[in-house]
C-alpha cells in the first residue's frame, strides 16, 4: 500500500515532526557558535535567523501549494523531468544521509565525553541507530505519535535550563550592539543552519491532514517555538558566562554542572539523558526523509526496507570519524 494511502499525520503530529527535526545538534553548541561570531550580541543573530527562516518557510509554501498531495521528491521530477529530477533527488538524499550521519556521530561523541567514557563509541552509536531504525520502520503516523510523546523531554530541558535564572546577570548583555553588523549577520547565517530540518515541511505535507495553508501555519509556529528556545538558551548562557560562552563548546552543560538538588547531583547527566532523546528524534526525522527518497527512486510503496540501507550507511560512514582525534 502506498504511504499516501495510509492514515495521515494529524496537525499536532505534523507540528511536532517539524519541531523535532529542527532541535538536536544546536541545543548544546549554538551559544558558542554565535558567541564566537558576535560576542554577547549573538542573541541578535539568533533573532535575525528566526525571522529569515520564517521567510524561507513562506517560499516553501509557494512551492508546494499547487502540489498538496506530492512530496518534494515528486515535485522535482514533475517540474524538471525524470533524469534531472532523479539526479537532484539523489543529491538531496545524499545530503540527508550525511546530516543523519553527523547527528549520530556528534551524539555519540558527546555521550562518550560526558557520560559513557568507558563504553566503546561504536557500541553507543550502534544502540542509538538501532533504536531509531526500529521506530522509523513503522508508518509515518506511528513515528508522529512517538514524536509527540518524546516532546515531554523538551519541557524537561527547558525547566533544567531555566533553573539557573537566579544566577544570571543581565548586565553581561551590555552594551547592546557592540559587535559589528557584519559579525552579527555572520552569526545569523550560522544560527540559520541551526534551524535545519524545517524544510521537512516540503516532504511530509503530503502525508498530513488539512490544507497546505493550515500546514504552513503549524510550520511557522514550530519555527517560532524553536526560535524562542534557541533565544532563551543563548541569552541564559550569555548572562551566565560574561564573554566566555564563545570559548566553551558546550556552555549549556557547563551551566548545569554547579546545579544540585536535594536528592540529585550531576544534574548535567539528567539534562544529557533528555537531550539524547531529542537527538534521537531528530535523527529519526532525517532517517525517514532519506529513506523515503530512496524508496521514491526505487519506486517502492513503503520506506521500510530503505531504512535498513540508510541505517547501515550512516553507521559505516560515522564509525571511522569516532576514532579520529
Amino acid at each position: 500500500m502506498s504511504e499516501l494511502q495510509t492514515r495521515k499525520l494529524s496537525k499536532s503530529q505534523f507540528f511536532f515532526f517539524i519541531l523535532h527535526a529542527q532541535l538536536g545538534l544546536a541545543i548544546l553548541t549554538l551559544p558558542h557558535i554565535v558567541g564566537a561570531r558576535a560576542g554577547h550580541d549573538g542573541w541578535i543573530s539568533v533573532l535575525i535567523a528566526g525571522i529569515a527562516v520564517q521567510i524561507l518557510a513562506l517560499l516553501y509554501y509557494l512551492i508546494v501549494k499547487n502540489y498538496p498531495n506530492k512530496t518534494f521528491y515528486d515535485i522535482v521530477v514533475d517540474l524538471l523531468g525524470t533524469k534531472v529530477g532523479k539526479l537532484i533527488n539523489f543529491i538531496l538524499i545524499g545530503y540527508y544521509v550525511l546530516y543523519a550521519t553527523l547527528i549520530a556521530q556528534k551524539c555519540t561523541s558527546i555521550l562518550n565525553l560526558w557520560i559513557y567514557y568507558r563504553t566503546p563509541p561504536w557500541v553507543i552509536m550502534g544502540l542509538f541507530i538501532f533504536v531509531c531504525f526500529y521506530i522509523v520502520t513503522s508508518d509515518i503516523q506511528i513515528i508522529g505519535r512517538f514524536l509527540v510523546l518524546a516532546s515531554f523531554f523538551i519541557i524537561m530541558l527547558v525547566l533544567l535550563i531555566t533553573w539557573t535564572i537566579k544566577d544570571l546577570h543581565p548586565l553581561f548583555l551590555l552594551p547592546v550592539g557592540e559587535a559589528d553588523i557584519e559579525d552579527i549577520l555572520k552569526g545569523a547565517f550560522d544560527a540559520t543552519i541551526a534551524f535545519a530540518g524545517f524544510e521537512i515541511f516540503l516532504f511530509i505535507h503530503a502525508f498530513t491532514d488539512g490544507t497546505v495553508k493550515a500546514k504552513l501555519k503549524w510550520e511557522q509556529i514550530s519555527i517560532l517555538v524553536v526560535g524562542l528556545f534557541y533565544l532563551l538558551t543563548t541569552l541564559i548562557c550569555f548572562m551566565y558566562f560574561p564573554n566566555a560562552a564563545k570559548n566553551i563548546e558546550h556552555p549549556i552543560v557547563y551551566l548545569l554542572v554547579p546545579t544540585k538538588f536535594t536528592i540529585v547531583e550531576r544534574v548535567e547527566v539528567f539534562f544529557l539523558a533528555g537531550w539524547v532523546v531529542i537527538m534521537a528524534t531528530t535523527f529519526m526525522c532525517f532517517l525517514y526523509i532519506s529513506s523515503l527518497g530512496i524508496s521514491k527512486l526505487r519506486k517502492r510503496n513503503h520506506h521500510k526496507k530503505e531504512v535498513k540501507i540508510v541505517s547501515i550507511l550512516t553507521f559505516a560512514i560515522a564509525l571511522p570519524t569516532l576514532y579520529i582525534n
